[in-house]
């Protein structure tokens, strides 16, 4: 789980910074509303994590509304380097005949998309949690795929 004051609005963009400690990593993480970072997997520390753009998710009794942050691994599947932006999309699925689907917060700044990318984003509502809920994610670019997803808890002190 996170443990932060609060997630501020603040987003931070490592995606060129190959040197990163893990402390740091896990610092920007529980710390920014944001994030893009190198990466190569979901960090251990997210309760829910699937392999491909689907997760699904089974609560254990709770109905209040939780804060969740996201993490997905974008990868470039043509290695196209050039300067692009991205956003990242998600669309929570509970059960109910009601889809919704939202853009992320993380619009990212123009700088080479490489292999392998993290990004790291507050999910915008909290999710009441009924019996279980499926979160899909997307890139809408032919280019890039979401190869990893995952979840965790914000706990706000």
């Amino acid at each position: 789980m996170f443990s932060c004051p609060c997630l501020q609005d603040v987003g931070a963009n490592f995606g060129n910074c190959f040197k990163l400690k893990r402390e740091a990593r896990e610092l920007i993480i529980r710390s920014c509303r944001f994030a893009v970072l190198p990466g190569e997997q979901i960090p251990m520390y997210f309760l829910w994590q699937a392999t491909g753009s689907s997760l699904s998710t089974k609560w254990s009794g709770a109905d209040d509304p939780m804060p969740l942050m996201g993490c997905v691994l974008v990868v470039n599947k043509v290695g196209d380097r050039r300067k692009e932006e991205l956003d990242i999309y998600y669309c929570v699925k509970d059960g109910t005949t009601s889809v919704r689907r939202h853009r992320s917060g993380i619009h990212s700044q123009r700088f080479p998309v490489l292999n392998e990318h993290l990004y790291t984003f507050e999910i915008e509502e909290n999710v009441s949690c009924g019996d279980s809920s499926v979160f899909e994610f997307e890139v809408r670019d032919k280019k890039r795929e979401v190869r990893e997803c995952g979840l965790n808890l914000v706990i706000q002190l």
